[in-house]
């Protein structure tokens, strides 16, 4: 698993435990606001993580195996050449 993947799943575990534990004696406009920030955190994370996945040289067949670009194929920016 990406580096950046499990430090996503750590965010999740952080946002679980704090709402199993400490969330409780929040107010719920508190709770609320606490929610959405760690929720935003998260999904910056699982978007990071996703680019780093993406990054130029890798790529994923259809059963999720690596495989090596074509440099033909693929300009220096990860974007697809027109052909």
């Amino acid at each position: 698993m990406a580096e950046s993947l499990v430090r996503a799943d750590q965010g999740y575990a952080k946002m679980t435990a704090f709402v199993s534990g400490e969330a409780r004696g929040l107010r719920h406009s508190d709770l609320g606001r606490q929610l959405v920030e760690m929720g935003q955190d998260l999904l910056r994370k699982l978007m990071q993580a996703n680019l780093d996945m993406r990054r130029p040289g890798k790529r994923r067949n259809r059963c999720g195996m690596l495989k090596a670009r074509d440099s033909r194929l693929w300009h220096g920016d990860g974007h697809p050449q027109r052909l």
